[in-house]
């Protein structure tokens, strides 16, 4: 599912997966290979995943202003298999 950051960036560290999507609300699609970085600006919507025979394996961290306001993330709508494609 596509995810919206709060008050910080999202950082996506250490990617373990043989190929991974990270894509935004604009269309960008770039692709995520083990051990690399992705970095995602604060407040952009964006997801990530692997493909239908892929595994993908991830550490997501991310800078809030104040963790108690519960909006470090506002989840989006499912991804559909078009965005996905693009990849």
């Amino acid at each position: 599912m596509p995810s919206r950051g709060g008050g910080g960036g999202c950082l996506l560290g250490r990617c373990a997966a043989v190929r991974a999507a990270v894509g935004t609300r604009d269309g960008r699609v770039v692709e995520a290979l083990p051990g690399q970085t992705v970095w995602c600006p604060p407040g952009e919507e964006h997801w990530h995943g692997a493909g239908p025979d892929v595994f993908m394996e991830h550490l997501a961290m991310w800078e809030t202003t104040d963790a108690r306001d519960g909006s470090e993330t506002t989840w989006a709508e499912p991804v559909t298999d078009a965005q996905y494609g693009r990849s």
